[in-house]
């Protein structure tokens, strides 16, 4: 061993590149920090070796050290390409057969090295020559040197071309940091590229004084312009992470990228990159006969089974253009959407059944609205048929009522009147309760004298309330206009019922008739008229109060048998007013009476 100068620069290379290691540690969140360690721990062992291999005076010694670089020389390469593969994205090439493969040649570089002595595969002939600027080892090539040595440019050659392909798809804002790991790349390339040429002395290599520089240029680029540390990152989380499948093609249709989505959606695997999206055909023909238009996005839904379960897919195909606006390949991006597709089918599903029990029900109602138009017009031709013959028995009672009979004969007269008088009553009401539902009841109102109507009226009623022991009282308060114009006989028969109704559910006390009238305050002229019947009578609770207006209802069904009656009275009542845009009102307590009462906005005159 002896003190070679050009070992010195070595010294101080290997300083600078054990303190990078030691560095790069600090910044693991940077992207490929692992293979450029282990690329940088490749270099070192190499650079070590190397000077003292040059430092030594022996065959022995010098091959001795030879073989020991041989650890490091065939994997800086491929060390070198892992790490551009991985700061260029594309860590999903490194599969397990991918790494295998990539270091099968350097582990068979390193073995062919280390017996050389056996074979001459790597080397045909080594030996230490002495007329070179120092003692080196000098060797023929074998056919094995050659393959590494390609195998070396090609490594190197992929690596940069990945490096110069990411520079170029990036934002400009990123490439700075692109550009100087691309010229570190570089300086190893072009000198291993000058070696082969033989530019430098025979017996120098000069790989190893390059490699520090290498690393310490790829170093700054990946530590002091650490922009890119971000879009890996957003890379991960957002590309390959999306549930959106995604698949990136260049101009020919070659697929360039996927994430992990796409490749459960179409089962892709590493091994078609590169290839053309037609490898996909047999089961994704999609892809392929749905044609890009030139500076548009188009899209497609289909319904695909995946692996016995069925999807419904909407895939969108954007175009890629590079600065100068030129397309440069496409996006294809796969979406699940059968969640909303189900709820649209059952959107769909419920409209059409909903259309389907509207139109039933229309016609339902049309059918029920005839049915009940064929009953209400039945009912007032019966009531029309029912009135003739009793009339005929009222009039012949009356009749018969005038001659001689005996008390008792008179007695059964007097019952024969009254019930035919009551049904009669009965069938005028349901007459103008189907007249009502056929909409054939109008009004006709008329000229009336007001006062004369009313005390007509409490002389119809009168005689039934002295009858049961009650007062009727009539109480006017303000002077009634001497002429009205409403419809008297619809007037008449709702106070009549209403008096009806009182004296039949009141057992002692009085029946009051009270008339009010107020001036309205406009250009019609109108009167206000607010007509009350009050009674001291059964009374009715708060919550019968709306039902005894419906339709053959009252407060409590042993009414009907202690007081009679069908309960048409006060619903035909409450319609009447409706129709004279009034509405009937109640106030009523249990067991101290009940009041009802409506308000009428009638033309009067003097």
């Amino acid at each position: 061993m002896y003190l070679n100068y050009y070992s010195l620069p070595l010294a101080i290379m290997l300083l600078i590149m054990s303190v990078l290691i030691l560095q790069i540690r600090k910044h693991k969140d940077a992207v490929g920090t692992t293979c450029f360690t282990f690329l940088l721990g490749a270099a070192i062992i190499y650079s070590f070796f190397y000077a003292l291999e040059i430092s030594s005076t022996t065959m022995k010694t010098a091959l001795i050290f030879y073989k020991l670089e041989y650890i490091g020389i065939p994997f800086i390469p491929t060390f070198f390409l892992t790490f551009a593969i991985k700061y260029s994205g594309k860590k999903h090439w490194l599969t397990t057969p991918s790494i295998i493969g990539l270091f099968t040649i350097p582990f068979v570089t390193m073995i062919l090295v280390f017996t050389t002595e056996q074979h001459t595969l790597y080397h045909k002939e080594i030996l230490l020559s002495t007329g070179t600027i120092f003692p080196s080892l000098i060797f023929k090539p074998g056919i094995w040197y050659a393959v590494q040595e390609f195998y070396n440019v090609l490594c190197m050659m992929f690596g940069i071309m990945l490096l110069l392909n990411m520079w170029m798809e990036i934002a400009p804002v990123f490439r700075k940091q692109v550009s100087i790991v691309t010229i570190g790349a570089l300086i190893p390339f072009l000198t291993l590229l000058l070696y082969i040429a033989d530019i430098f002395p025979e017996g120098l290599d000069p790989i190893p004084y390059s490699i520090p520089l290498c690393a310490l240029v790829i170093y700054i680029g990946i530590t002091r312009f650490k922009l890119l540390d971000v879009a890996p990152m957003a890379r991960s989380l957002l590309f390959e992470k999306l549930p959106d499948g995604v698949i990136v093609l260049d101009g020919t249709k070659r697929i360039v990228d996927y994430n992990t989505s796409a490749a459960s959606y179409l089962g892709i695997t590493s091994d078609l990159i590169g290839k053309n999206a037609s490898e996909l055909m047999n089961s994704w023909p999609e892809l392929v006969t749905c044609e890009l238009e030139k500076k548009k996005s188009n899209n497609l839904e289909v319904k695909k089974d995946i692996n016995g379960t069925t999807y419904w897919l909407k895939i969108t195909f954007q175009p890629l253009f590079n600065e100068n606006q030129s397309l440069i390949g496409e996006m294809i991006v796969i979406r699940d959407i059968t969640e909303s597709k189900e709820a649209e089918e059952m959107l769909l599903r419920t409209n059409r059944h909903l259309e389907e029990a509207t139109a039933k029900a229309q016609y339902m109602t049309a059918q029920a609205e005839m049915a009940n138009r064929a009953k209400s017009e039945f009912i007032a031709n019966m009531s029309h048929e029912i009135r003739t013959p009793l009339n005929g028995i009222i009039g012949f009672s009356d009749i018969l009522m005038g001659t001689k009979m005996t008390d008792q004969q008179s007695h059964y007269m007097r019952t024969v009147h009254t019930s035919a008088n009551t049904l009669l009553d009965l069938i005028n009401d349901i007459l103008d309760y189907s007249k009502m539902e056929t909409g054939k009841l109008e009004l006709d109102p008329e000229m009336i004298d007001l006062s004369h109507m009313i005390e007509h009226i409490i002389d119809i009623v009168e005689p039934n309330a002295h009858e049961k022991g009650l007062d009727l009282k009539l109480n006017i308060i303000g002077n009634i206009p001497e002429w009205t114009i409403v419809d008297q006989s619809r007037l008449r028969q709702v106070l009549m019922n209403l008096l009806s109704n009182a004296i039949k559910f009141t057992e002692d006390g009085e029946i009051e008739l009270k008339i009010e009238m107020s001036e309205i305050q406009d250009e019609t002229h109108k009167t206000g008229f607010r007509f009350s019947v009050i009674d001291t009578g059964i009374g009715i609770a708060e919550e019968d109060m709306e039902r005894i207006f419906d339709l053959f209802s009252q407060a409590d069904g042993s009414i009907t048998r202690k007081y009679g009656g069908t309960g048409l009275g006060l619903t035909i009542s409450s319609r009447l007013l409706e129709m004279m845009d009034s509405r009937l009102e109640l106030e009523s307590e249990v067991g101290k009476g009940s009041i009802f009462y409506f308000i009428l906005r009638l033309p009067t005159a003097n």
